[in-house]
């Protein structure tokens, strides 16, 4: 994924018109359709329905508008840091995140980070999509949390575990069995049930164990989310129950954790391509994980 290409996806989005985008772009109509097909190639989904008379975004390409902007935001801040010399007593730090729950355990590591470094610029990135990956590895972003996944352990990044962290049934806090001490499939059968599958396999360990638990859930007793925060909106709503990892750092108020499978579990923690030795990186990763002991 480069540069050109999301600049032609953003302005194709913006126009939902292949000529105009390439006149914006200063480039020709065939470079910008080539450009969208090799970008839905590399993220395996389709992002614009196209016909002779119009062009709209797919439900993947709406998710995808907010990452792309996004992305490049991060790249021209990465330009900025290479090229400007009055940066260069500025300490940049960028984390990248896949959902929001992420952020809730930052604001004391942040703020502990710009008591020691004070010329610290941290910046926060959310990208759900598995693009993040290909951000740590370039280089634009510093670290990024992530469940561990073979897709990601092929980048042959360095890894640090925060947790282990255990499946849990995620419930409203009212809910009738969010005072048990546990809750079993028997208890759940007659439940609707909030899976979290997302278009990119970057939680692909626990959308597999979900799958194989919704397996005894019939198609109307099931609803579907693209990232976890989406599944904690379906399950706040009233919908269902889902099955999520328990991380006890950025666990949501409104909603009860009830534990569900406790040898099933999940390792999360940093992803990190530099080297562990930098200052700046180490003292992130221990108040990280000085975060997740308490």
């Amino acid at each position: 994924m480069n540069s050109t290409q999301l600049e032609c996806f953003m302005q194709v989005a913006e126009n939902l018109n292949f000529a105009r985008a390439a006149e914006a772009l200063h480039i020709t109509q065939p470079s910008v359709t080539h450009q969208i097909h090799t970008l839905e190639a590399e993220l395996n989904v389709k992002l614009f329905h196209r016909t002779t008379r119009s062009v709209s975004l797919t439900q993947a390409g709406l998710s995808f508008f907010a990452d792309a902007k996004n992305i490049l935001s991060l790249m021209k801040i990465s330009k900025m840091r290479l090229h400007d010399d009055s940066t260069d007593k500025l300490s940049f730090f960028a984390m990248g995140l896949h959902s929001k729950m992420e952020l809730s355990f930052l604001p004391d590591i942040i703020k502990e980070m710009k008591r020691q470094v004070p010329l610290l610029h941290p910046i926060i990135k959310m990208v759900p999509f598995h693009a993040l990956a290909n951000l740590l590895t370039d280089e634009t972003i510093d670290v990024m949390f992530e469940f561990k996944n073979e897709k990601t352990d092929k980048l042959r990044l360095n890894y640090v575990e925060l947790t282990k962290a255990p499946i849990a049934c995620v419930l409203q806090k009212d809910h009738s069995l969010a005072g048990q001490p546990s809750v079993t499939p028997a208890e759940l059968k007659d439940l609707s049930i909030v899976l979290c599958q997302p278009p990119v396999p970057v939680f692909s360990d626990i959308s597999a164990f979900q799958q194989k638990e919704a397996s005894n859930f019939s198609p109307a007793n099931s609803y579907f989310s693209e990232n976890i925060d989406e599944a904690y909106t379906l399950v706040k709503a009233g919908l269902g129950f889902s099955l999520l990892p328990d991380l006890m750092p950025s666990r949501d108020p409104e909603l009860a954790y009830i534990p569900y499978d406790p040898s099933n579990e999940v390792s999360y923690g940093v992803y990190y391509k530099g080297k562990k030795k930098d200052p700046l990186l180490k003292l992130f990763i221990e108040l990280t994980k000085n975060t997740f002991l308490q």
